[in-house]
């Protein structure tokens, strides 16, 4: 009904709403700490000595098997194995990103090796043939290998934040010299062009 103009509800229908709202905002409330809780609890395990170990399994695991694949890639095909490193930098670059952002110490991503990586990857499928690039990419291998013990960049692989940070060095090195040998080899890839006109480029060595 209307009392001035202005529009209300019977004392029954209000109170009704109110309830519901009432209802609705406890319901809300209690899913909020069941939530609160459960991230507790989940925080509490991933921390415990027992989840450790079995993350440490894993990524020792993986690790080794990596070390395995990236062996056999190299002697039997390395003139594809830029296939190989393309995949490699994105699990490990997006596992640093994510790794970083948790423990909000994302600004490493401005580290030199991130840079050194991602303007190889930009080499291999961007700009294959620029001479340029490739003599900047080659240059950056020397920074990188000496990197990895200057920076103790020690080889732990059951340690998944030591041996990620071993990954976004050793393994650019390793390209850059199957490709050499590849294109040293007959190879007549895309890259290869890009080899041969870096090595014409005297002034960019």
């Amino acid at each position: 009904f209307h009392v001035t103009g202005v529009q209300t509800c019977a004392l029954p229908i209000c109170d009704i709403a109110q309830s519901v709202s009432r209802g609705i905002r406890k319901e809300f409330l209690q899913q909020q700490e069941r939530l609160v809780m459960r991230s507790k609890q989940m925080a509490k395990k991933l921390q415990s000595g027992r989840s450790r170990a079995w993350r440490h399994k894993w990524v020792f695991a993986l690790v080794e098997a990596d070390f395995a694949l990236t062996a056999w890639w190299l002697g039997a095909s390395p003139q594809t194995f830029h296939l190989y490193y393309t995949v490699q930098m994105a699990v490990v670059m997006c596992a640093k990103v994510f790794d970083y952002r948790i423990t909000e110490q994302h600004y490493f991503l401005l580290d030199f090796c991130f840079f050194a990586n991602a303007c190889t990857l930009a080499w291999l499928w961007i700009a294959p043939t620029s001479g340029y690039l490739f003599n900047a990419v080659e240059s950056f291998c020397g920074v990188l290998a000496l990197s990895v013990p200057l920076f103790r960049n020690a080889c732990v692989p059951h340690d998944f934040a030591r041996i990620s940070n071993a990954y976004v060095h050793y393994p650019q090195v390793l390209l850059v010299l199957s490709m050499l040998w590849s294109c040293a080899n007959g190879d007549q890839s895309a890259q290869c062009v890009g080899i041969a006109a870096g090595i014409r480029e005297s002034w960019s060595i």
